[in-house]
């Protein structure tokens, strides 16, 4: 008897495990299948399983990092929350979905979903929860230093943030006349050091904070500090 079974999205990572039986020549499948998923602190997170549509319904167990039991429902769709982490903000849908609120930083980590059918087919999936704080809106402070005999204009700018995780700055300038784009120096990340004159009136050095689940943008514009 030939069996054919259709491949999972590209993203997934599948392997068979075929076991056969001297007695009943029953064949066994496991199929495993992984997913990377980023969440903000404070809000909820769904990781849904996709079951076969065939009629029948599995046994599915839930576990955090392989040694927390955090739910499992049985074959008539009745869930059960079993981990006192998870008891007040976890959530099992009756077709197999945990449902997680108020993620904290804590709840990063490897969540696995294993469902196991009476014909013993296992489905085992792993969804990778990585849970950051949003950054907060960027402050850019300064320093200067004019030099008279040049005109030539030493601008260090700082960008910061006061809340956010795992944070990458970024900087674009605008408004610079074409011919005249002024020389800088990235010292840092989140440190700029611009060289300006007073042709460059009227432009802007703008800075991105970003990381997976959120951005935010700042701007200043130099040349009020060196010519009031």
């Amino acid at each position: 008897m030939n069996f054919l079974f259709q491949l999972w999205k590209w993203k997934s990572m599948i392997t068979f495990l075929m076991c056969l039986t001297s007695l009943s020549g029953m064949i066994m499948l496991e199929s495993y299948k992984e997913f990377h998923i980023n969440a903000a602190v404070g809000r909820h997170i769904q990781l849904s399983l996709a079951l076969p549509i065939d009629g029948r319904y599995p046994e599915i167990v839930w576990h955090f990092e392989n040694n927390v039991h955090i739910a499992s429902i049985n074959e008539d769709k009745r869930p059960s929350i079993y981990s006192a982490e998870f008891l007040e903000r976890a959530e099992v849908h009756p077709d197999g979905h945990l449902i997680i609120k108020k993620l904290t930083r804590a709840d990063s980590g490897v969540y696995t979903a294993t469902a196991t059918f009476h014909d013993g087919m296992r489905l085992k999936t792993i969804f990778r929860l990585h849970v950051y704080e949003p950054v907060s809106k960027p402050y850019i402070s300064s320093n200067h230093h004019l030099d008279y005999s040049t005109g030539l204009c030493k601008v260090t700018l700082t960008c910061s943030v006061t809340g956010g995780s795992d944070v990458k700055y970024s900087w674009w300038m605008k408004d610079f006349p074409n011919e005249m784009i002024p020389s800088y120096q990235r010292i840092q990340e989140n440190i700029l050091v611009v060289f300006l004159k007073k042709v460059h009136r009227y432009i802007s050095y703008h800075c991105k904070t970003t990381n997976p689940i959120s951005e935010e943008v700042q701007f200043i514009k130099p040349y009020n500090l060196c010519w009031k």
